[in-house]
């Protein structure tokens, strides 16, 4: 996202981060955190070039305001959202400048009182929930936006003594990835919502001889999707997890989150529902052969990656795991959008931000679903998705500390989930104990060695 790389390439990047170190900050996550669950209604959102013919709104918004923006690969897309939204407010005027360093070219323009007016952030650029945010930035409790309204909007990184001072601008969304086509040949129309129908789909792909589940243990970094059935079983908040986690010389025990998502990994395995050659199961050759295989867990950034398959013909879908008939999906939100404290025409800067919300396609422009819960996406999978009764589960802490020292022993283990699912499905025969205790003998030995 940072880079000048093929769009695909850097969305994987960041959701890398996002999902295999089990939930993050956000300086590692570019911003997951908790919020109000998005329903997006049934409509598709308008596109730039629809909004080019909306009849032109209040002569109050003008001026000309400047969006920074690190998607260096879109400068055609951007100029004409610029171009739609002065189509609407013909007064005004956006100048957009794409910036591949983002973090330090903005830490080094707030820092000498350059800000643009509306620009991407994240803690990174502007501590957490620091004084650091009224001090660059404008309040947007006035935007009209609520918890329900928006995703993430209480959240605690963006805001200061009670105010908001940033919006996120797209959702990322673990499911899982499907051929249609494929579902099809084996009788199978509707989703499955339970374990046992998700069981029975499995079963009907691999009596047709078709993979039920491809692990991409090869490529590893998907793995991490699946930590979103440990953040359903959490029976406190986030920052009570972590803290435990930290606390703890056995944070991988089968009875803790972590150790129940491993334990449901295990179970496709041992009912031969992922490929029989592991170590060759690999996301880049998988994604060009959805015939073969029966389903990916994976997020939405993974749609448009399904080379040879029309957007139509893509199945995305929560993930059961129990049987209660409400599957879930791991939230993760990316930069949030925020605008500067001394722009010179706040009223058009919120108008645009508002506008790239709703209106511009923005968030399915760079491949995320849209943060804003009326809203809906153009992508056919993608809006299917959001339109489903779903549970969402939310992994960042909301404290930067807590969640900073879970990462300091990782790190010093130089440990994370990645390989523990490695080695979990790896593992010869079911019983996985004898794995997570390695790894919390790891754990625990970077613990004590930290002296905290």
């Amino acid at each position: 996202m940072k880079r000048k790389v093929s769009v695909f390439a850097a969305i994987c990047l960041i959701f890398t981060l996002l999902v295999t170190a089990c939930g993050s900050s956000k300086n590692e996550q570019n911003q997951a955190a908790t919020g109000s669950s998005p329903e997006p209604s049934s409509a598709q959102p308008s596109t730039a070039a629809a909004t080019s013919e909306a009849t032109p709104a209040t002569p109050t918004i003008k001026g000309k305001i400047t969006f920074v923006n690190s998607r260096v690969d879109f400068e055609d897309k951007f100029k004409e959202i610029a171009a739609a939204f002065k189509a609407k407010y013909p007064e005004a005027e956006v100048d957009v400048e794409l910036v591949k360093e983002i973090d330090q070219v903005l830490k080094i323009r707030l820092a000498s009182d350059e800000a643009p007016d509306v620009f991407q952030y994240t803690t990174n650029i502007i501590p957490a929930g620091s004084d650091k945010l009224a001090e660059y930035l404008l309040p947007l409790d006035d935007m009209g936006y609520t918890k329900d309204t928006i995703a993430f909007y209480d959240l605690p990184y963006h805001m200061y003594e009670g105010k908001h001072y940033g919006l996120t601008e797209g959702v990322y969304v673990t499911g899982i990835l499907a051929s249609k086509k494929v579902l099809e040949s084996v009788g199978v129309t509707t989703y499955p919502k339970t374990l046992d129908e998700l069981y029975a789909l499995a079963d009907k792909l691999k009596a047709k001889g078709i993979v039920p589940f491809g692990s991409m243990l090869k490529s590893g970094w998907p793995l991490g999707s699946w930590n979103a059935v440990a953040f359903a079983n959490l029976t406190g908040t986030v920052d009570d997890f972590y803290k435990q986690m930290n606390e703890s010389d056995t944070p991988f025990a089968l009875d803790t989150p972590l150790g129940k998502a491993f334990s449901f990994v295990r179970a496709l395995k041992d009912k031969g529902y992922f490929d029989e050659d592991l170590m060759s199961s690999d996301w880049d050759v998988l994604r060009l052969h959805m015939d073969k295989v029966g389903m990916l867990m994976l997020a939405n950034y993974g749609i448009g990656a399904l080379e040879g398959l029309d957007p139509k013909d893509v199945a995305f879908f929560p993930l059961p795991i129990d049987n209660s008939g409400t599957p879930i999906a791991q939230r993760n939100s990316s930069w949030d959008i925020g605008i500067s404290k001394n722009t010179k025409n706040p009223e058009t800067a919120k108008a645009f931000v508002k506008f790239l919300l709703e209106e511009s396609g923005y968030a399915d422009l760079v491949g995320e679903a849209p943060s804003v819960a009326s809203v809906g996406s153009k992508n056919p999978a993608l809006n299917e998705f959001l339109q489903q009764n779903i549970k969402y589960v939310d992994s960042t802490s909301s404290d930067s500390k807590i969640y900073g020292r879970y990462q300091e022993i990782m790190n010093k283990a130089q440990i994370n989930e990645g390989m523990i699912y490695q080695d979990v499905l790896m593992n010869k025969d079911s019983d996985i104990k004898p794995v997570l205790d390695k790894y919390n003998k790891k754990f625990a030995d970077s613990r004590k060695a930290s002296g905290k």
